[in-house]
């Protein structure tokens, strides 16, 4: 394919004495042509492409013979790539026609330089005269900017005229990007391939399919490459190159199905090769049309083949609420993926119509991309990346490259919205390397896609990371697609005391319910009330409250007064109290590691289960957790920032961290989903030995732990996912902690809850237990009512027994000092104090006894209510 030049100058045309043409596919580059000079450096790689190979930073080139006359017609072809941004210190030069091989030397003759200082780089052509080098015509700005892989064609005539031409490296239409007039030095007989590299580059520069000589004519026919519907009555079509305008401007070469023939045809003002047809008649949507193209020629007088195009026609959208969606984020890219080497998000358009994309903008909050004029089809997708990277993606059909693409933060990740050209939310995306739910994926190199493209609420469940064999589904349906449903209720995950009147409170996932002061209100340990008469919302899922009165060194409960939904309808529970209180200083033991998995099970992440044993509120802000060489317990191997936010930790409190909640909730039973917390870069803990370590944000050591294989259950089949409980060592007895394996029967771990081999603090003079651990107090006629099991060795006991709920909150007061026999059994209807049949869940029984001698013990167990 070329252009009008091709064409003007094509009767210049002569033989030159000798034309160069080398595409390595005899796996060499030492004959047939022979090249020379920095022999050493350079291989021929197994793509058959000239590669540079050396072992240390530097310049080296190689040199071949050509003979060339300026006064003939000529043309130079080559595919250069280099996979690194050019710079100052990383760039390639390529000679063209230059009177000696060595570059380095004082020559004459024309050279096009690839890589610059600063951001901008462009392709340039320069004369060099000895030492003097001239600009003869530059390219376009940042073109190489980033890794390229393009291929290039010069050509010159005899009157001094040049022209440039790129296309994608992997095929494509030249396009036009500089020309000049020099007619400068006489033909020179070397063509020269030089690189300038540091030490990370060293391997990083290639070049292909060399050719130098005379003009080859234009022989190749136009060909469609892109068609759009641009309107309800106007379509685009871009061709392969630039065509006629005789043939290309007449209405009889465009049939369209049950229409006829265009109106209007006018050449595109931005692109030459796209034609604009406009038409008398709308289309009408939902139906099929074919439009029939003949007679047309390029430049250069090659007919296109007679070529009809399919379309079915939808109507124009400016777009609304979630018609499009974020479909599939690549925001850790890996030189090692099968992927671009570079960011890119992606859109799917949900709705019936086509949407005009024009002037939308896609932001981070930091940087905003707006899309030019673009229409998007219904049930189709659009990847969307970076300008400076449209080579990079120039194989994926449904591609845009945008100026000021959003740069996507690793790991933490981001918050992307998307919004039409009136400023309205289209739709909001907050992502992390949770959206992977894979903590070997999530290390860079995958996407992260949207299993159900229907569901548009934000939920992190609705993300995976990608199955495909390329990492990635770019611009196609997504490989994890599938139906997803969110019925779990939103909870408070955190209370924290910011200032004296002042809370900081964060939801589970974003809530899409008007919140006001109305909606909160706190009660300490004596009743007394504290009313909310402020909320700000600092984030999509965080909110600060204001209280009329400053919060006291107690114990509170925050209340929420009024149904709170999430996205998809789901409540949050009104009837539950969320603790807070002044945190105090933490001593070493005050908290202590309760439970630890280290050899997971398949699907499942090690997690450690943390247990605050003192009477204080414990905050974990930038607490550390280690792994520590089993040996050398001051090696650390790895190590993770617990919370970067303020975490509260109340007395008798557990709290599990897990890289992967869902799978650890998946997995086990997990009663207190809001006592797991996401750490997405824990320790991945040896399966042998080892140690789990705990400091404060000062670094000061608060509990230590050392594991291994060895320390399980001796008839345990295998340890794998099998986590170690902590048997005893509470409240500060820290010398000869036992541990010993989860029970089978609690599916052989306990996160969020007391550990099944827990050993209470006292010693009892008899027990107390429950009959039944399970009942349902529906009046079915089964397992309706708690049996309380007691025997004591001694007469005269007074005996008390309570129920409380997993927080600590007092439920039911069912005996208080009561005169009992030694043995006995007492029963609880599941009703409460306030006459409420209780929630379904686990729930404390509390007893305590006195005697005749004055002895008191405590026993504890506990019971859940089920919904049959």
């Amino acid at each position: 394919m070329r252009n009008a030049f091709l064409l003007i100058f094509s009767c210049l045309v002569s033989v030159c004495s000798a034309q160069l043409i080398d595409d390595f596919s005899d796996g060499n580059f030492t004959s047939n042509p022979p090249w020379t000079g920095s022999t050493s450096d350079f291989s021929v790689n197994s793509a058959l492409e000239l590669q540079l190979t050396a072992s240390a930073a530097g310049t080296s080139w190689l040199s071949t013979p050509i003979n060339l006359s300026l006064l003939d017609t000529l043309e130079w072809g080559f595919r250069i790539k280099l996979d690194f941004a050019p710079s100052s210190s990383n760039y390639s030069r390529v000679y063209l026609n230059v009177d000696q091989p060595d570059p380095d030397q004082p020559l004459n003759g024309y050279f096009l330089q690839f890589g610059e200082a600063l951001s901008l780089d462009a392709i340039e052509l320069f004369r060099q005269s000895g030492t003097v080098t001239t600009s003869v015509c530059r390219g376009l700005d940042a073109q190489i900017a980033a890794a390229f892989d393009l291929r290039i064609k010069v050509f010159r005539t005899p009157n001094g005229s040049w022209e440039i031409y790129t296309a994608p490296g992997n095929g494509g239409s030249y396009s036009l990007i500089s020309t000049g007039n020099d007619l400068g030095n006489q033909a020179g007989q070397y063509f020269t391939f030089r690189c300038t590299y540091t030490s990370g580059n060293i391997n990083r520069f290639h070049l292909d399919d060399v050719y130098a000589g005379a003009f080859i004519p234009d022989l190749e026919k136009p060909t469609v490459g892109s068609f759009t519907v641009n309107s309800d009555s106007s379509l685009a079509i871009s061709f392969s190159e630039k065509l006629q305008n005789t043939s290309a401007l007449l209405p009889a070469n465009y049939s369209l199905s049950s229409i006829g023939v265009p109106d209007q045809i006018q050449v595109d003002s931005i692109n030459d090769y796209t034609i604009n047809l406009f038409y008398h008649q709308y289309f009408v949507s939902g139906n099929h049309y074919s439009l029939s193209i003949h007679d047309l020629f390029d430049r250069a007088g090659n007919r296109m083949n007679d070529t009809t195009l399919q379309f079915d026609y939808y109507p124009i959208s400016k777009g609304c609420k979630d018609d499009v969606v974020f479909s599939e984020i690549y925001f850790e890219p890996s030189s090692l993926s099968p992927l671009p080497n570079a960011e890119f998000s992606e859109l799917f358009n949900r709705s019936d119509s086509a949407i005009d994309l024009t002037n939308w903008s896609l932001s981070d909050g930091s940087s905003t991309a707006t899309f030019p004029k673009l229409f998007l089809p219904p049930k189709s997708y659009l990847l969307v990346t970076d300008l400076s990277n449209e080579t990079l993606f120039s194989n994926v059909s449904n591609h845009i490259s945008l100026d000021h693409f959003p740069g996507l933060n690793n790991d933490t990740g981001d918050t992307l919205t998307l919004m039409n050209a009136s400023g309205e939310l289209i739709t909001t995306l907050i992502f992390n390397d949770d959206s992977y739910h894979d903590s070997q994926k999530k290390n860079g190199g995958w996407t992260i896609e949207r299993v159900d493209e229907n569901y548009s609420c934000d939920a992190i469940a609705n993300w995976k990371a990608s199955i495909a064999p390329g990492h990635g589904t770019m611009a196609a349906i997504n490989s994890v697609a599938g139906f997803f449903t969110d019925e779990e209720s939103p909870f408070i995950q955190n209370v924290y005391v910011k200032d004296s009147s002042l809370l900081e409170i964060q939801f589970s996932e974003e809530l899409f319910s008007t919140i006001n002061s109305s909606n909160f209100s706190a009660i300490d340990n004596t009743m007394i009330s504290n009313d909310c008469i402020n909320v700000l919302k600092i984030g999509s899922r965080k909110y600060e409250l204001t209280f009329m009165h400053p919060f006291d060194a107690s114990v509170w409960r925050l209340k929420i007064n009024s149904s709170l939904t999430d996205c998809a309808g789901n409540m949050l529970d009104t009837l539950r109290f969320f603790r807070f209180g002044k945190a105090a200083p933490a001593l070493p033991g005050d908290v202590v590691i309760n439970e630890l998995l280290f050899d997971a099970p398949v699907g499942c992440q090690d997690f450690v289960e943390l247990f605050n044993c003192s009477s204080k509120i414990i905050d974990l802000y930038r607490w550390l957790i280690t792994e520590n060489d089993a040996v050398d317990s001051t090696h650390i191997k790895e190590q993770a920032l617990i919370s970067s936010d303020h975490r509260l930790l109340f007395p008798d409190e557990y709290l599990v961290l897990t890289r992967d909640p869902d799978a650890l909730r998946q997995k086990f039973f997990c009663p207190f989903r809001e006592r797991i917390l996401s750490v997405s870069d824990l320790p991945d803990y040896n399966a042998d030995k080892g140690r789990a370590v705990i400091n404060d944000l000062t670094g000061n050591p608060i509990d230590e732990m050392y594991f291994a294989d060895t320390m399980h259950f001796y008839l345990l089949n295998s340890p794998k996912g099998v986590s170690l409980e902590r048997l005893n060592g509470y409240h500060g007895e820290r010398s000869n902690v036992q541990w010993h394996s989860a029970a089978s029967t609690v599916g052989f771990a306990t996160p969020t809850y007391r550990n099944s081999q827990w050993i209470g603090g006292n010693t009892p003079s008899g027990s107390l237990e429950v009959a039944n651990e399970v009942f349902s107090p529906d009046n079915n006629g089964f397992e309706d009512l708690l049996a309380i099991n007691y025997h004591f060795d001694l007469p005269g006991i007074l005996l008390s027994i309570q129920i409380f709920d997993t927080e600590g909150v007092p439920v039911k007061k069912l005996i208080e000092n009561e005169s009992v026999a030694s043995e006995g059994q007492i029963y609880w209807d599941g009703f409460t104090d306030v006459g409420r049949i209780a929630l379904p869940g686990r729930y404390l029984v509390w007893a305590k006894t006195f005697n005749e001698n004055g002895e008191s013990h405590v026993y504890r167990t506990s019971c859940v209510i089920a919904v049959e």
